[in-house]
Formats: structure tokens, C-alpha cells, sequence
């Protein structure tokens, strides 16, 4: 989990040099997604927890690669500036991590974290909606 933490590094060094690119843009979140995927299913094989929990941790990952892909289809230019971080999914992904830690060490906080965590998702979505609307008119 920390090495996928660090692993944002290079892309906040490739925005100070201005070394970003399309396939950055893209591919870098899309592995973050997926690395965020593997870890929860590789938790929930390994601890006993409930799939819906599974599902609210998950609910950001699996909406934000569909995001993603529906901008390539849609031929939208320039994925540096539509596929940006903001806010909502700092703290979703920021709260993905620290309920992966509190099921680690056992911790009773585990259930009200996966809670906020989902919150947060939606959040996240429903910004990434607006964003996507917002692109979508303007490749008209």
C-alpha cells in the first residue's frame, strides 16, 4: 500500500516538469484503479468480511474506468486536462487505504470507514459525471 502511495510521485514530477501526456493521463489512473481492485479482492480472500463492503470500497474504481474508457470512445482531446484528480477522489482513494489498514489491524472502526469511504465514492462519481457531461459538450 505504501509503494502504491509513493507510486503517484512520478505523476506529480511529470506535472512540474510539464512531461504529461494523453497516455499518462490515462493510463497511469486506470492502473491506479486496477491496483486498488487487486489489493480489496486480495483482503477480502484473505480476511472474512461482507461482499458488500467489497462493493462500497470498489463502487469509485469500477465507475471511474468506465469514465475513462467512455472518454477514449467518445475521442475526447487532450485527457491531461479531463482526467484531472479533484478533490472528492483524493479523499475517497485517501479513505480506501485507511480502511484497508483499520481491516489489517483488526480495528472495530473498519465497518464506519468503509461507510465514509463509500460516501466519498459517490461523491467522486457524481463529480466525475458532471466532468464528463461538461467534455461531452464541448467535442460537439
Amino acid at each position: 500500500l505504501i509503494i502504491a502511495a509513493l507510486s503517484d510521485l512520478e505523476g506529480f514530477v511529470a506535472r512540474k516538469t510539464k512531461q504529461t501526456s494523453d497516455f499518462g493521463a490515462f493510463y497511469d489512473p486506470f492502473c491506479d484503479k486496477f491496483f486498488m481492485i487487486v489489493v480489496i479482492f486480495a483482503v477480502k480472500l484473505y480476511f472474512d468480511f461482507d461482499f458488500w463492503k467489497v462493493f462500497m470500497l470498489l463502487f469509485r474504481e469500477f465507475f471511474v474506468m468506465i469514465y475513462m474508457m467512455s472518454l477514449v470512445v467518445m475521442g475526447v482531446k487532450n485527457l491531461t486536462r479531463v482526467v484531472k484528480a479533484r478533490i472528492f477522489g483524493k479523499v475517497a482513494t485517501t479513505m480506501q487505504f485507511i480502511s484497508v489498514f483499520l481491516l489489517l489491524v483488526n480495528s472495530d472502526l473498519f465497518d464506519k470507514s468503509v461507510m465514509v469511504t463509500f460516501v466519498f465514492c459517490v461523491l467522486a462519481s457524481l463529480d466525475y459525471l458532471l466532468k464528463l457531461k461538461k467534455s461531452f459538450h464541448t467535442t460537439k
